[in-house]
């Protein structure tokens, strides 16, 4: 079973706090940080604006500890950013990839049905790619945003394989970002510099692109 689905659905009647905007490109291993039921429900909390560590810890019913633990982990992982001792989302899209290389030859390759992303209607959405994604299966937009998704298809020439919506829109972004990487790889060059995560989070590296 798929550990999204066996996260509790949480509803918050208040305005959602996203965070940032844009897209954020992870790595498989980042990613898959995510992936633990209390993260997961961290995640929908901060998307619904539930910001604070005192009130996640009463919304989760967790020990102040086990919460901290977890937001160490996606701090450091790039899933959220500490303002001042508030949580915020670190993008409003996440995309995953996996690395290999060998021979002195380095590969990326976007992982298609890997992904998350907030949707407006119904929360915090995590595609993992190995169980229908419980958001759409429950949704009663999922006519709606099928027919939106196989117009879609038409505008974009291609083939969707995903099973849910959620997923098709996951697998869309997956095959744009690659083909914009493979475009700026190509034409244009790649700024890399040390990035500090404030209050505990791990350092990572950002990578700014541009073209001409």
């Amino acid at each position: 079973m798929d550990v999204v689905s066996n996260a509790e659905v949480i509803r918050i009647p208040v305005v959602k706090w996203v965070g940032n905007d844009g897209v954020r490109m992870m790595s498989e291993a980042a990613f898959l940080k995510a992936l633990h039921p209390v993260r997961i429900n961290i995640l929908r909390l901060i998307n619904f604006g539930v910001t604070r560590p005192v009130d996640m810890i009463q919304k989760l019913k967790v020990p102040r500890s086990t919460l901290f633990h977890h937001l160490s982990e996606l701090l450091g992982s790039g899933w959220v950013m500490d303002r001042n001792g508030e949580y915020g989302l670190a993008a409003s899209v996440y995309l995953a990839y996996r690395v290999s290389g060998e021979d002195g030859s380095l590969s990326i390759r976007m992982i298609n049905n890997m992904g998350a992303f907030v949707d407006y209607k119904t929360g915090f959405i995590v595609v993992t790619g190995k169980e229908p994604t419980i958001n759409c299966v429950r949704c009663p937009f999922i006519t709606q945003c099928t027919n939106a998704l196989r117009s879609l298809e038409d505008k974009f020439n291609v083939t969707i394989t995903s099973r849910t919506p959620a997923e098709a829109y996951v697998e869309l972004l997956s095959n744009w970002m690659k083909d914009k990487l493979a475009k700026l790889l190509s034409d244009g060059f790649l700024d890399i510099r040390e990035e500090r995560q404030p209050r505990g989070g791990r350092d990572g590296k950002a990578v700014s692109f541009a073209s001409d």
